[in-house]
């Protein structure tokens, strides 16, 4: 199978793909797929889909993000694919079999596992070795409360989880490592609300949307792999 490219763009930090009329939410960080109806169609394929997630339907989503969107699609859905996501040109590649990726030009590649249906990929925060999510759903990321005790606040963001709603969280300048290569991520810090949701994965880290505004993120779901590589800066969130 050749690989399937579709265009793909922000939405307040969120990655939207399109697929000729319809506008689909690319969403790691939910293990179920979300449209107004009962199925929808992604890749040529019909899928079965919920009509909320915690509540929240399709139509408060697109609200919420400022767009029209037809469905969320989950990791029940991807994680069947190979995802290449590159925002810098603003394309999204589909495969069922290995994309190919030079891991010599600036790239780092992990093993990836699936703890809550979402994937996770361990990191050093701080210089601490932890596990993390990657959460394409996710436009800000977060951090360990424990690992930015101490550091000075350099902004503040405003974000929302269905179960809570609205929320603000101060944001931190932050190392964080995979292999050899050293990333600079401005991350905050989840309410104890939804740390307490996400005790059971046994962790509170989540790399955001914001590493794709620099580099090309290539989801291997079926071999259970995750590789990062830089892209020059190009793919800027709105």
């Amino acid at each position: 199978m050749t690989v399937k490219n579709f265009a793909c763009e922000w939405a307040q930090g969120h990655i939207v793909l399109v697929d000729g009329d319809r506008r689909l939410l690319i969403d790691t960080g939910s293990p179920i797929s979300i449209a107004e109806t009962e199925e929808f169609e992604f890749a040529g394929e019909t899928h079965p889909a919920h009509t909320d997630f915690l509540g929240m339907t399709i139509a408060q989503l697109s609200r919420q993000i400022g767009t029209d969107l037809n469905a969320l699609v989950g990791t029940d859905v991807l994680q069947y694919w190979e995802v290449l996501i590159d925002m810098s040109a603003g394309r999204i590649g589909l495969d069922r079999q290995p994309i190919d990726l030079d891991l010599h030009l600036d790239a780092v590649e992990t093993e990836m596992t699936m703890p809550m249906a979402a994937p996770v990929l361990q990191v050093r925060v701080g210089g601490a070795s932890i596990p993390a999510f990657f959460d394409t759903g996710a436009p800000v990321s977060y951090a360990p409360e424990r690992l930015v005790r101490g550091l000075d606040a350099i902004g503040e963001a405003e974000d929302f989880y269905p179960v809570i709603g609205d929320f603000s969280t101060p944001l931190y300048d932050v190392e964080v490592a995979l292999g050899p290569e050293r990333w600079s991520i401005r991350m905050g810090v989840l309410p104890e609300a939804v740390r307490a949701l996400l005790s059971l994965s046994g962790t509170d880290c989540i790399l955001g949307t914001s590493l794709l505004q620099t580099h090309r993120a290539l989801l291997g779901f079926p071999r259970g792999r995750i590789a990062f590589q830089g892209c020059g800066g190009q793919g800027r969130a709105q």
